[in-house]
């Protein structure tokens, strides 16, 4: 009887700290927008930080924060990012990176709270809208910087081995 109790303890604690089942997955691509080389996702219905609804993305597969570069780079204006989340219904993403949000708020989009939108009509809101990117914006390949530290680590370990 105690091997049970503890084994239902350790279960309803698992569950109860897991987030929700899609958190963390990789979207598919009906949620996504594709930009320029870029893939864009609908990530929350609040501040990607935490400000407004206390929960801060979940990051992962290489998505980032959109910032004002990346919306000016692929979109001209809140109006073009509203209809390109729209097509074909709403592109929401948030149960893959919020595990305290499973929707969007289309309202909210359409009247400017966007997250780092650099374009005219973007109100402030602590709930605005939060949107990441990811493409070929980050690095691919190893960076000149661990390339060096590796011949660094390499030039150690043959001096190393030769004493």
């Amino acid at each position: 009887m105690r091997v049970f109790a503890v084994a239902l303890l350790l279960l309803t604690c698992t569950f109860l700290a897991s987030g929700g089942p899609l958190t963390g997955q990789d979207p598919p691509a009906s949620v996504l927008v594709v930009r320029g080389g870029y893939e864009w996702a609908w990530a929350s219905p609040c501040d990607g930080t935490g400000i407004g609804c206390g929960a801060a993305l979940t990051m992962h597969h290489g998505f980032w924060l959109a910032q004002a570069s990346d919306w000016a780079r692929d979109f001209v204006s809140n109006a073009d990012i509203y209809a390109a989340f729209h097509a074909g219904g709403q592109r929401c993403a948030s149960p893959y990176f919020d595990s305290g949000w499973q929707h969007c708020d289309s309202g909210d989009l359409a009247n400017g709270y966007i997250q780092n939108s650099p374009f005219p009509g973007t109100n402030f809101h602590p709930n605005w809208e939060a949107f990441v990117v990811r493409g070929s914006g980050g690095p691919v390949v190893p960076e000149p910087g661990t390339w060096a530290m590796l011949a660094a680590g390499l030039g150690l370990l043959a001096i190393r081995l030769k004493r």
